[in-house]
């Protein structure tokens, strides 16, 4: 047989093959057609999930719309001050105390009461820094204690009852204190979380040495 007559003879018998196997691939009964038809359904199926989570995000997106003009209300009434911090106080019972009866002053209680613009009480959110700074004619002042109550900290420091409404400090002295330092003056720096409003106090007190 001719060459050209063999090749196109395997050319028909292959065809013949492959058109009876449905072209089937791997060996796994599987065609080309019924593969694409498979992977038309997943990503018809994959789409149709897609295009639902679109629709949740934007339903929710306008809840969250709604949720935020409610809570924002109306506009706020003519005459209405809205309360703001502006200072901190030292309440009573503030001051230096003796911890372990040795006759030396080693730790500063603080009672602090944060108060609006009209010198009312009021509980605020924030980060408070203690410092205790040493005083002293012709001497750079010197920081003999540091501590900062981060927000959570500075919330359970809440009290209310027979001492009042106010927040609970505490300044711990560092031991060895040199006895040339006879008082200690505290300086206390409020930040308010969200508006980031600080405010700031500073009272002096005489220690037992």
């Amino acid at each position: 047989m001719p060459p050209a007559l063999r090749l196109a003879a395997w050319v028909l018998l292959t065809l013949a093959v492959f058109g009876a196997a449905g072209c089937r691939i791997g060996g796994d009964g599987k065609s080309f057609k019924n593969e694409n038809d498979e992977l038309r359904a997943e990503n018809l199926k994959l789409s149709r999930a897609i295009d639902g989570f679109k629709d949740r995000v934007r339903l929710l997106g306008s809840e969250l719309s709604t949720l935020r003009a409610d809570r924002q209300g109306d506009a706020p009434l003519p005459g209405a001050i809205p309360p703001v911090l502006s200072a901190l106080k030292f309440a009573r019972y503030t001051g230096p105390i003796d911890t372990d009866d040795d006759g030396a002053d080693d730790r500063v209680v603080l009672y602090i009461q944060p108060v609006d613009q009209l010198g009312r009480m009021r509980v605020v959110a924030g980060r408070l820094n203690v410092q205790a700074v040493s005083l002293k004619a012709q001497t750079p002042p010197r920081v003999v204690a540091d501590r900062t109550y981060e927000p959570r900290e500075f919330d359970e420091r809440w009290r209310t009852g027979l001492t009042g409404d106010h927040y609970s400090i505490d300044l711990d002295l560092p031991a060895g204190l040199p006895d040339d330092v006879q008082s200690v003056t505290v300086q206390l720096t409020l930040t308010e979380a969200g508006t980031g409003v600080v405010v700031e106090a500073q009272e002096s007190f005489v220690l037992r040495r």
